[in-house]
């Protein structure tokens, strides 16, 4: 059977955590693991690979069978984004269940251009004494993925707006059991229960990388200059998403709150970085964390009596 659920962006905005609350409940069978990316893959893989894509759901009965790309949501743009991106929303109406429906969880886009710009940093994709936001490759979308207009206009433009579901993550952070009832309302799931609420956890965290944390209180070079250029980028689509909800957003504009919340550096380099002849801290901390991670899924001796 084919998927009829996709939780499809955006970016660092709650998708993990949507997707985790979902397969606890009895009517959704969500994939393992959460993003199959099979959707984004070039012409021929994702013919090739079209059967693997539907084992994700084989002998699943549950009403929604679904995934959770958050780089679904994207249609890309030459300026900020790769040439010849794939048209998901396109083979979302040609290949999946005709009544599908799509999940899409908005967030400030600046916070979240930020927020993708550390989880690039993350994976060891590149050393932030060098590389900015607004330097930063096009394929990773840290800029383009903001664009929500754009991207709404071709996911509604495939599938009909009454497919496209846009969630807040303003409203997770704020009241995580409203905003999970909502999500199964918008989708006409069964919201009362009992079994699903009494084992999840809705304030359970996903994905906590307090050593990013740690990294970005001492090293953090975001500047006031990047922020306040990402603030005047996506000022239309604020505007767009205000409009669409038919609520105000204040705090997606608010220069100097953004500010304050991101940038660390007046745009010089910090004392931080290192002699290019030794390891940078970046790269430092990034060890640490990866060394950390070995020794956790590292097997334990079993202790004898």
């Amino acid at each position: 059977m084919t998927p009829n659920l996709l939780i499809a962006g955006v970016q660092k905005a709650g998708t993990t955590w949507l997707h985790s609350m979902l397969a606890e409940h009895p009517d959704f069978a969500m994939s393992k693991p959460k993003e199959l990316n099979h959707l984004r893959t070039p012409e021929a893989r994702f013919h090739e690979g079209w059967d693997d894509y539907l084992r994700h759901w084989a002998g699943r009965s549950e009403r929604f069978r679904g995934e959770s790309t958050p780089h679904y949501f994207w249609a890309p743009d030459p300026v900020w984004g790769p040439k010849g991106g794939i048209n998901v929303a396109r083979r979302v109406a040609e290949h999946l269940d005709p009544e599908a429906q799509v999940i899409v969880i908005l967030r400030d886009p600046v916070s979240r251009a930020v927020s993708s710009y550390w989880h690039q940093f993350s994976r060891g994709r590149f050393d932030p004494s060098t590389t900015g936001i607004l330097r930063a490759p096009a394929h990773w979308g840290i800029v383009d993925l903001g664009f929500y207009s754009r991207h709404y206009a071709q996911w509604a433009g495939e599938l009909g707006a009454e497919r496209v579901h846009v969630l807040l993550y303003d409203d997770l952070v704020s009241d995580p059991d409203a905003f999970l009832r909502q999500a199964l309302t918008v989708l006409g799931a069964r919201v009362d229960v009992p079994e699903f609420w009494d084992v999840i956890d809705v304030h359970a965290r996903v994905h906590d990388k307090s050593w990013v944390k740690e990294f970005r209180a001492a090293h953090d070079p975001v500047t006031e200059a990047e922020i306040a250029a990402l603030v005047e980028i996506y000022r239309d689509e604020v505007a767009w998403v205000e409009s669409h909800l038919g609520r105000s957003l204040p705090a997606w504009s608010d220069r100097e709150a953004l500010i304050t919340k991101h940038a660390h550096s007046s745009g010089e380099p910090g004392p931080w970085v290192a002699d290019p002849a030794t390891v940078p801290e970046w790269q430092r901390a990034l060890n640490r964390e990866r060394k950390r991670r070995e020794r956790n899924a590292a097997p334990r001796p079993s202790r004898r009596d």
